[in-house]
């Protein structure tokens, strides 16, 4: 007797469009002998899903998408058993649009100015990542504080304001700022922006269209092109002057409001304050600006590769190699320099590749370096300051070898430095059997390594040395200098 038949209920459920059905595949589940057949018999599912049938699982896997407003789809599946059974489901699944509200978030709230008795058009527009062929509708709403101006409409396709202001008697130096909301709608869901207008009488002084503040940040040696923009309600020319500037200007203004030249030097960060006035046959207008200068670490082009100025702490009578470099954007070679503080003993930085690599001489004392490396790729220079410490790793220090050493110790000096090393410590280099010393060479009986250069141990010693090695417990050594 066949088992053919549909587990499953035929409600799939809802889902929002773009759901990953690939992650998250729904399973139909059925019953039925070896060797039924699964078709389609009418229906559809939502567009970008699709079934498939692997080892005897049916599931529907894909991603929804293009769907604008709520649909239910519907489809139906048949199973024929090896012995004509025939069973039918039809299943739905309701795919809801993705909503994505439009944004104001490149559109400036203040749109301009007027002169009184005009007719003027303004252009706002909203933006949507939205997947639709929808366009976003536009229009001009009220609420507790904003009512729209008389004789302002909008279109509501393109966004366009058109704006007819009538006023009897405007009066010297008329200045009226309107306030109003734009409501930008897609589908369902809106978003409004609070917008103004400044309506001025043909008697005023040039109105400010670029706004104070900030007139760009500019690389040191980069060009510097800004264009200062004003409303004169009569349309007479206005020119354009420096007022003040808080330290040398170091640009030229043209009197037609045109701001050029090259971002000075700045160690990190110059900033320039600075007054332009605007000036038409009415009268003067002035607005304070600024423009910033900077090194080439902020913009990315020449930067460190780490952030990390605290390189650590690392045990003496080791190999390390420790990245202190810079990478250039604009360059394959930066170059690397040491310009201030001290490296740690025999440690070596590389200038091309930007590490510090060497072994760690051995250290008396544990001790804290602080140095300063800097940066250049042919444009930029970058400096920045590091510490690394050095921890003293072995309990004691002292000779355990012979070294060829000619001279004489002044016993009086080294007494006066620390005790003599005692003498079970002192043991040929080459065998740990004793052997005698060669007529001539002198054993060096007693140091104060307490000191944290051996090259004053020696000096201090007054010794004559034939090597400028010294070798120190068995696994590293220190170079002094003859003297």
């Amino acid at each position: 007797m066949s088992s053919a038949q549909w587990v499953t209920l035929p409600n799939l459920g809802s889902y929002q469009d773009n759901y990953d059905f690939n992650f998250n595949p729904i399973t139909i589940g059925f019953a039925a002998d070896p060797g039924r057949i699964i078709t389609t018999l009418n229906g559809s599912l939502p567009p970008g899903l699709r079934y498939s049938i692997l080892d005897g699982v049916l599931s529907i896997v894909g991603e929804s998408t293009g769907v604008n407003v709520t649909t239910t789809f519907e489809i139906t599946f048949r199973i024929v058993d090896p012995d004509g059974t025939i069973s039918d489901r039809t299943y739905n699944i309701t795919i809801t649009p993705y909503v994505i509200m439009p944004t104001w978030d490149s559109q400036e709230p203040f749109l301009g100015f007027m002169t009184a008795n005009t007719t003027a058009q303004f252009t706002v527009r909203a933006l949507t990542t939205a997947n639709t062929r929808t366009y976003i509708n536009y229009s001009l709403v009220s609420a507790p504080g904003y009512f729209i101006p008389t004789g302002m409409t909008i279109n509501s396709k393109f966004g366009i304001i058109t704006f007819n202001q009538v006023i009897a008697n405007p009066g010297v130096a008329y200045e009226q700022t309107y306030s109003f909301i734009v409501r930008a709608t897609l589908g369902t869901v809106f978003e409004n922006l609070i917008c103004s207008i400044t309506v001025l009488g043909n008697d005023h002084v040039p109105g400010w269209l670029t706004p104070s503040g900030s007139l760009g940040s500019y690389i040191v040696d980069n060009t510097v092109e800004v264009g200062l923009l004003t409303y004169e309600p009569s349309g007479n020319p206005v020119t354009y002057s420096l007022v003040s500037s808080d330290q040398p200007f170091p640009f030229t203004l043209t009197t037609s409001g045109f701001i050029y030249g090259k971002a000075p030097f700045a160690t990190n960060e110059n900033i320039f304050n600075f007054v332009i006035a605007a000036t038409s046959n009415v009268g003067t207008s002035t607005q304070n600006f600024r423009i910033t200068s900077y090194q080439t670490e902020k913009s990315g082009l020449l930067r460190w590769r780490s952030d990390v100025t605290d390189l650590g702490s690392f045990a003496d009578g080791r190999f390390v190699s420790i990245n202190v470099g810079a990478e250039s954007l604009r360059t394959y070679t930066v170059v690397h320099t040491v310009v201030g503080g001290t490296l740690p003993p025999d440690l070596v930085l590389n200038s091309v590749q930007g590490y510090i690599a060497g072994f760690i001489e051995f250290h008396p004392l544990s001790r804290d370096y602080r140095f300063e490396i800097q940066a250049n790729d042919g444009y930029q220079t970058l400096s920045r300051q590091y510490h690394i410490g050095i921890t003293k790793g072995a309990k004691s220090m002292y000779f355990d070898v012979v070294v060829p050493i000619e001279g004489e110790i002044k016993q009086t000096t080294l007494d006066t430095r620390g005790i003599l090393i005692p003498q079970p410590y002192l043991y040929p280099f080459v065998s740990t059997q004793p052997q005698s010393i060669p007529s001539g060479m002198s054993l060096i009986s007693g140091l104060n390594y307490q000191l944290d250069d051996p090259f004053l141990a020696m000096t201090v010693a007054n010794l004559q040395l034939n090597s400028t090695t010294l070798f120190i417990d068995n696994i590293g050594n220190a170079n002094v200098g003859a003297s």
